[in-house]
Parts: structure tokens; C-alpha cells; sequence
């Protein structure tokens, strides 16, 4: 599981921090998901990011119902993968725990 390494500050019209941490999950042709951390605001969200687009906090969603959210698509579906993986590094646990057989662990359509 490979998980990008694109670690940026997201600067620009439309964003509410003067800089957000930015974190790219998966992407593919359309756009990338992305982990957004707003430090001045202590906002953290997972946003749709489109090609030559900034993230935005209003079309943003918490971690929580992100990971509740069935995949669309293999974009998705990476994301969601990788995520988990990312925590489970961060928080100690080295690989991520199998998912549970629920709908979040399907791959899509």
C-alpha cells in the first residue's frame, strides 16, 4: 500500500486559514483526496481536491464521516486505505488492522 508523499500548504483565494497543511491520500484524473489541517483555526477535514483547485472547509468533511462514507470509486476507496494506514503508522501500530467485513472494506462497483 503506497500512500503519496505530497505534503504541501495550501495557499490561496477561497481558503479561510493564511496556510493549511495539505496531506494528498489518492488521486486520479479528476482530483485528488487530500487531508487538510488548518493550524489557525484548529480545523482538520478530508476534501475532494480538483485539479487547479484550492480545498474548501465548507465542502470538506470531518475524519468521521469520511471513514463512515462507502467508497464511490477506486479513488476513493484508496484513499479510505491509505488513510487508515496513515494512522496506524502514526499512532504506533505499524500495519494498519484488517478492515472489518463491512461495506467500507468492499471496493467499489
Amino acid at each position: 500500500m503506497e500512500i503519496s508523499s505530497r505534503i504541501g500548504k495550501l495557499t490561496g483565494e477561497g481558503v479561510t486559514a493564511m496556510s493549511a497543511l495539505t496531506y494528498e491520500l489518492a488521486d486520479d484524473d479528476d482530483g485528488a483526496w487530500t487531508i487538510v489541517f488548518e493550524p489557525d483555526d484548529l480545523h482538520l477535514y478530508v476534501d475532494f481536491v480538483r485539479s487547479r483547485t484550492a480545498a474548501d472547509p465548507a465542502n470538506g468533511m470531518t475524519i468521521d464521516d469520511f471513514l463512515a462514507r462507502r467508497p464511490q470509486d477506486q479513488a476513493h476507496h484508496r484513499a479510505v486505505a491509505n488513510l487508515v494506514a496513515l494512522l496506524c503508522r502514526t499512532l504506533g501500530r505499524g500495519d494498519p488492522i484488517p478492515p472489518a467485513a463491512d461495506h467500507r472494506a468492499q471496493s467499489p462497483p
